[in-house]
């Protein structure tokens, strides 16, 4: 009982950040386009719904420990663009996608940037932290590829992890070699 009350506080607190990130996106989009969006009814719950169903049917099974920010920002990244909260009959199918994806993309890194990245920032260099992120994103993906549905097939997100993992061990070679 109380790990459900420690969750409805966490979907309340998220379902009030995801509140927030749209107001503030909207003002943001308004500000620069002179235009205001359209915003479909009960997006929030949507997003927010289908976040927490994923997060315990898909993500923590897999997970021994917490489940970290990056992998929060990714599902809420992913719900936001499966729900398409933003919708516009003035513009094309194509456009709408790409709000939609923005959207998602400025509530990833606000996730992302909002947790204790004081930690980040005094761990920021260094060959042993390289490699101790390496090490994990290595050991991430390997239980990814283990786990993840055989019929899904997300070559670009899946390229761009290989292409970040290989730079990542490309300057730790740099760094050793100085």
């Amino acid at each position: 009982m109380g790990d459900f009350i420690g969750e409805q506080v966490d979907v309340s607190k998220r379902s009030v950040e995801i509140q927030k990130s749209l107001d503030d996106y909207i003002s943001c989009y308004k500000e620069k386009f002179s235009k205001t969006l359209i915003l479909k009814d009960n997006s929030v719950e949507l997003i927010c719904t289908l976040y927490w169903n994923l997060l315990h049917k898909e993500v923590k099974p897999l997970i021994v420990k917490k489940v970290n920010k990056y992998k929060m920002a990714s599902l809420f990244e992913l719900c936001i663009v499966y729900i398409q909260p933003f919708c516009d009959s003035t513009i094309s199918e194509f456009e709408n996608r790409d709000l939609n994806s923005n959207y998602a993309y400025f509530v990833a890194l606000g996730i992302i940037a909002s947790m204790d990245i004081t930690k980040d920032a005094k761990n920021i260099g260094g060959i042993k932290r390289i490699e101790d992120i390496a090490e994990m994103s290595v050991k991430h993906h390997k239980q990814w590829l283990t786990y993840k549905k055989q019929d899904a097939f997300p070559i670009f997100s899946n390229g761009a992890f290989l292409c970040v993992l290989f730079e990542l061990f490309a300057h730790r070679y740099q760094a050793i070699m100085v």
